[in-house]
């Protein structure tokens, strides 16, 4: 089930040690009352938008979902994406898009790097744009 709010956002910030400042949206995917994956939308530029993601399981609903808010509901024409560097599952999903590795962010997550992938509205292939 695709959920929303806080505790999204929490979930988020347990998985990759990030502190979101507001204002920030969060969406999730929840399966037996626990959420399973989540990702967190900050920094609208007007085109573009910042989203954390984290999970260990992320389905092609939650991105589905997650790609009309930014596009038919912020109008955005892109996306970039952070995730931890050893968050196996996020990178997965990032590739399943189309997303391409655009830089890595060194000690974002404290200890951790964040890898940054982008993807431009005309390059998801799972939702209208």
């Amino acid at each position: 089930m695709i959920v929303f709010g806080p505790p999204v956002a929490k979930f988020v910030a347990a998985q990759t040690g990030h502190i979101f400042r507001t204002p920030h949206q969060a969406i999730g995917f929840e399966r037996d009352g626990k959420i399973r994956a989540g990702i967190v939308f900050q920094n609208w530029s007007g085109v573009d938008i910042d989203l954390t993601v984290a999970g260990t399981e992320i389905p092609r609903s939650l991105l589905t979902a997650a790609w009309n808010y930014v596009v038919m509901n912020l109008g955005c024409r892109r996306a970039t994406f952070r995730t931890p560097v050893d968050n196996w599952p996020a990178i997965k999903a990032m590739a399943r898009l189309g997303a391409r590795l655009e830089g890595q962010q060194r000690k974002f997550y404290g200890a951790r790097d964040a890898l940054l992938f982008g993807i431009l509205a005309e390059e998801f292939p799972y939702g209208r744009h």
